[in-house]
């Protein structure tokens, strides 16, 4: 039975509930909800939480993103991520409107996101509803996993291809292009994140699915020493308008290459 749109919050409050009790929620939870290997936080759909309870203003804004996605016609390229996506918004907007709106674009990113509030989102949120059905995802995520929680890069990486398996099944004909997480200062990022994206180009390659591929711009972003380039990413961490646009020329660049648009 369909729960009508008024209804999400609820229905992904309750979920939300459900995703308190990962180990409960594996042992009974129906087969090809919950990932099937041992418990990993960064892989199993769980929403953000504000004093040990689901955030009701994160279920009230993913519901804005379902509301927003329904009413969109013609949708040829969803971006999804956390805040260096959402900053399409602030900073990139001039770039966004520049390079994308004439694909009507669905940005998926919200700020503090870590890959298993993606899954989340996806999976309950009704954040991909039947009606978008672009030709490209564009996939960035992973550095909230370092910063919020310091998760091993072995499981952000596994988290990330969680939602690449996730978005391919759901639109078989999309394309998806998986960004190599952007450089963060901080000696400890710098590795965590360099392991997260060797492991996760690793497994493309192996799949050698045609329909996904990385694309790796971080030599545009650090310095000739490798640290990251404040001027780009004056926070150490987001772009700036500028950076945003070299991300949407590059992109731009790997859609032609590809053959999507």
């Amino acid at each position: 039975m369909k729960i009508p749109a008024k209804n999400l919050v609820l229905k992904i409050a309750a979920l939300a509930a459900f995703s308190a009790f990962p180990f409960f929620a594996q042992a009974n939870a129906p087969d090809g909800l919950v990932p099937a290997e041992p418990y990993r936080e960064a892989t199993y759909p769980s929403p953000r939480n504000a004093g040990g309870k689901a955030d009701r203003a994160w279920l009230a804004r993913t519901k804005s993103f379902a509301d927003a996605a329904k009413n969109l016609k013609d949708c040829c390229l969803v971006f999804v991520g956390d805040s260096i996506t959402d900053n399409w918004r602030g900073p990139g907007k001039a770039a966004w409107n520049a390079s994308f709106a004439r694909f009507s674009p669905l940005n998926l990113g919200y700020s503090g996101d870590r890959t298993e509030n993606v899954l989340f989102r996806l999976t309950y949120g009704e954040n991909l509803p039947p009606n978008i059905r672009p030709r490209a995802f564009v996939l960035l995520i992973g550095t909230n996993n370092f910063g919020h929680r310091d998760d091993a890069p072995e499981d952000v990486a596994a988290g990330e291809i969680k939602i690449v398996e996730l978005l391919r099944k759901a639109r078989p004909d999309a394309h998806v292009v998986v960004m190599a997480t952007f450089p963060r200062a901080g000696e400890r990022f710098e590795k965590k994140i360099a392991a997260q994206n060797a492991a996760v180009a690793a497994w493309v390659a192996a799949r050698g699915d045609e329909k996904i591929s990385v694309l790796d711009i971080n030599p545009k972003f650090v310095g000739a020493d490798g640290k990251v380039d404040f001027a780009l990413l004056p926070d150490g961490l987001h772009l700036n308008a500028r950076g945003h646009e070299i991300w949407a020329a590059a992109l731009l660049e790997k859609f032609a290459a590809e053959g999507i648009f």
